[in-house]
């Protein structure tokens, strides 16, 4: 069996070169099936910590990694080209390795949560939620979706709390506040009738 280094040629010992090596691998990686996505929320086996989507402007390897995920497995040459395909295992698995690696990456949490091609069981769903909202607590964003997801789901106690609890970390999150304001409606109107 030829190495990785003997076939490139590539010197490891510089910590740069071995980073992207590592960036360069992890592209190429194929994605993870949910069953076998590790319950750590630590680094990955490749030993990549999972960053935080909203810290981009920050964060030089946040930025680094939201790229390579969404280039290489959210792009219009990946992702989509297999979902017009019909291959949706493999689309659902370049979402859930975004996932693995950018919990809380709101393209990916949409489409695992509302997709019917792709979409999770709910519990699943929820999973993938809470890994993002445990891992990165201040991402406002985050919380909407989940609640959004949540009243979808008929939760609605639960929805309300989590939109509530996104507009205490921002009180300017729009997408919470029409959310919020929808599901006060559609309680006004039920009520009313």
């Amino acid at each position: 069996m030829i190495s990785f280094r003997t076939r490139f040629d590539v010197s490891l010992a510089r910590p740069a070169t071995a980073a992207l090596v590592c960036l360069l691998l992890l592209s190429l990686a194929p994605a993870r099936a949910a069953a076998q996505i590790a319950t750590s929320d630590e680094a990955t086996e490749t030993g990549i910590k999972p960053r935080d989507y909203y810290t981009r402007a920050i964060d030089p390897m946040a930025a680094k990694l939201v790229d390579v995920v969404e280039r290489y497995h959210l792009s219009d040459d990946n992702y989509y080209q297999k979902y017009r395909q019909g291959l949706f295992p493999a689309a659902r698995s370049d979402l859930l390795y975004v996932l693995r690696l950018v919990p809380n990456h709101p393209k990916a949490l949409h489409l695992i949560a509302y997709d019917p091609n792709v979409q999770l069981k709910s519990s699943e769903v929820v999973w993938y939620f809470e890994r993002a909202i445990r891992m990165f607590p201040r991402s406002a964003f985050t919380y909407a979706q989940y609640g959004r997801y949540m009243l979808d789901l008929g939760a609605k106690n639960l929805g309300i709390d989590l939109l509530h609890d996104a507009l205490r970390i921002d009180p300017k999150q729009l997408e919470a506040r029409a959310w919020l304001a929808e599901a006060s409606e559609a309680d006004s109107t039920r009520t009313a009738h």
